[in-house]
């Protein structure tokens, strides 16, 4: 129930950093604290929501960004993301406690978002990974507070990758054992009736026919 009351009217989206920041310092001048947070957002789980509407509590606006599938490929390898960019920003746009996303493009400054919206607070996650925790230092040249959250769901989309891929291996796997066994069957099957088959006997007209010569 508290997943669908996280779901509305798309979030708009901001085309590039130079329209975001500009939209960042009206929002400002309205009195608006900005909040950040960035992230690939595959296969969304109720760890996601519940991340989001916390990060969304941290202040007034919370902006999204989102790893294009480039940089998600680059970081963590081929076969990811699960979900293409295009409907991961869909299903980000949709939940009530995001006010704007961004894609976040494939470029030599990992900061480029960060520095574009110096938002009043950051947030990161502590299944992000060793390397962003030694950049939070970092962080803080561009925002004026880090909050990094523990992750909100034991079932991350890393886990669910793991049993979707174990579910079918197991499918696979049984799908051929039992392939294999029919086989088996089948072929014991003709042995055992090759083995009991009777052998052709002569009628009496041919033996007689053979012993006269006759056609």
């Amino acid at each position: 129930m508290k997943i669908l009351q996280c779901i509305s009217s798309a979030a708009p989206v901001a085309k590039d950093h130079k329209e975001l920041a500009n939209i960042v310092s009206h929002l400002r001048g309205l009195g608006h604290k900005i909040v950040l947070t960035q992230g690939v957002w595959d296969m969304v789980h109720p760890g996601h929501t519940r991340y989001l509407a916390k990060a969304k509590a941290q202040g007034t606006f919370l902006i999204v960004a989102i790893d294009c599938d480039a940089l998600v490929r680059f970081r963590k390898g081929p076969g990811k993301p699960f979900d293409p960019e295009k409907e991961r920003m869909d299903i980000i746009r949709a939940l009530r406690c995001v006010d704007m996303v961004i894609l976040r493009k494939m470029t030599k400054n990992k900061m480029d978002t960060l520095q574009a919206v110096r938002p009043d607070v950051f947030v990161i996650s502590e299944t992000t990974g060793p390397e962003v925790q030694d950049e939070i230092l970092k962080f803080k040249k561009y925002a004026r507070k880090v909050v990094n959250f523990k992750p909100q769901s034991s079932n991350s989309t890393t886990a669910k990758m793991r049993k979707m891929r174990n579910g079918v291996f197991r499918e696979f796997k049984d799908g051929i054992l039992s392939l294999l066994d029919s086989f088996e069957v089948k072929i014991n099957g003709e042995s055992s009736a090759k083995e009991v088959a009777p052998k052709p006997v002569r009628s009496s007209a041919k033996k007689s026919a053979k012993k006269t010569g006759k056609k």
